[in-house]
């Protein structure tokens, strides 16, 4: 149980901070995609836009370290049922708009994948938030008792592999796709 809780902290932590990055290295776009939602009133879009990549590279990374794990993972609970509720809404109004996470090289259109993929990032967040309050989640930069150093290590690099990998292969899809279409488009085969 305790290097499940360890793997799956490392993995919300690691999903977290990937996801941040292309929104902190392009925020104009990001803040478009915020707006695009039409849940933010305008004045807020660009605050909203910018604090939360990093509230989402903050929490992951105090994940990873171990920091706070109980109510980082409550907040990044609640962060993404928002996400899914709002992708949810704008899904049942007709809506095909950007996410807004994955930055603009690569756009994702928001999808019933992506509230099923939040609904199960905030299941993972609390079981994260369940262990840290049951005391087998970790402390600061020190795996639960029960798991050997060098066996946290290996959660740490599984977790961080699977995370990468599902990016690596989204991006493939969405680059292939792009390809598809562009060819589409110029009658290119």
């Amino acid at each position: 149980m305790e290097a499940a809780a360890l793997g799956s902290r490392f993995l919300l932590a690691f999903v977290l901070i990937l996801a941040s990055i292309p929104k902190l290295a392009a925020q104009q776009e990001f803040a478009r995609a915020v707006e695009n939602y039409g849940l933010v009133p305008r004045f807020l879009v660009r605050p909203f836009s910018r604090t939360l990549p990093a509230f989402e590279l903050l929490a992951g990374s105090a994940l990873l370290a171990g920091v706070a794990i109980a109510a980082v993972s409550v907040a990044v609970t609640g962060m993404l049922l928002i996400f899914a509720t709002a992708i949810t809404w704008n899904l049942l109004h007709g809506r095909k708009i950007e996410c807004g996470c994955a930055g603009s090289a690569l756009p994702r259109v928001i999808s019933w994948h992506l509230v099923a993929r939040d609904l199960f990032l905030a299941a993972v967040a609390v079981f994260v938030a369940l262990a840290a309050f049951a005391g087998i989640a970790g402390s600061f930069l020190s795996p639960p008792e029960g798991v050997a150093a060098g066996d946290a290590v290996a959660v740490l690099l599984i977790a961080a592999l699977l995370v990468f990998s599902d990016a690596l292969i989204a991006d493939g899809f969405r680059a292939a796709s792009a390809s598809h279409a562009f060819s589409n488009r110029t009658g290119s085969t």
